[in-house]
């Protein structure tokens, strides 16, 4: 098999918690997830992750489930695909933020924030539901490999800054940037115009760019640490943002 099929299984299997056996011909390869050699796969693997989502949405589309309550089936599917790791990487991330002199909440808040973040996520998907069924489908897809290669670029970006990465890194980071942008734009062009394609980019980039200099460096936590935090932050701006230029 191609080089690139290992690599987007390595990916996949280091995003969710499914149990993928190994392909004839992948151990002898002997591939693992690295943003220096392979991080160009990351986004192919967040788009198979999203196709997932997408599957469960036209599930609850065929059984008639009102939009709400798809966007939620959808959202309990992708953390199980997930094994809600960059959920709970956010939790702990958003932890640190707390204070032990302050109140409950203020001292834990990474709950808090889990609870804001399901609830845009699940809103973004229900408004994109209201334009329809297939069309919120492609976006979860495009969303999930666009929001992994925003966090694979900025820790690639990340690790370029304390001297890390040499220039295969960098390589590795222009083909990432490449296969995301790719993706972005191949699936959401078509189904939602220029506009939306740009934006959502935009949007994820910023969204990425804002959390990775902000939130807090914390201990790898479900194989995650800072990329959970980024990824789903990516995932709803990209989202929202598609959804906005869809409509004006």
């Amino acid at each position: 098999m191609p080089p690139l099929v290992y690599e987007t299984v390595a990916w996949l299997r280091y995003y969710t918690s499914l149990p993928i056996p190994l392909l004839p011909g992948e151990a002898e390869a002997n591939i693992t997830p690295d943003p220096v050699t392979n991080a160009y796969a990351a986004p192919l693997a967040g788009a198979v992750v999203g196709a997932a989502g997408a599957l469960a949405l036209l599930i609850a589309y065929a059984l008639r489930m009102p939009p709400f309550a798809a966007s939620a089936f959808t959202l309990i599917v992708l953390a199980i695909v997930t094994g809600a790791m960059a959920q709970r990487a956010l939790i702990v991330s958003g932890d640190q933020l707390g204070t032990p002199d302050a109140g409950a909440a203020a001292a834990y808040p990474g709950i808090i924030i889990l609870i804001v973040s399901v609830l845009l996520h699940m809103g973004a998907v229900y408004a994109l539901v209201q334009i329809g069924f297939l069309k919120a489908a492609v976006a979860l897809i495009a969303a999930a490999a666009v929001a992994r290669g925003a966090a694979v670029s900025f820790a690639i970006s990340n690790t370029s800054k304390t001297g890390g990465v040499d220039s295969s890194g960098s390589s590795a980071f222009q083909k990432l940037v490449l296969v995301a942008l790719a993706a972005g734009i191949a699936l959401i062009l078509p189904t939602y115009g220029l506009g939306s394609a740009v934006a959502g980019l935009a949007a994820a980039i910023a969204a990425a760019a804002v959390v990775s200099a902000f939130a807090p460096k914390v201990p790898e936590t479900g194989g995650r640490a800072l990329s959970g935090p980024v990824e789903i932050a990516a995932e709803i701006a990209f989202l929202i943002a598609v959804y906005f230029f869809a409509t004006v």
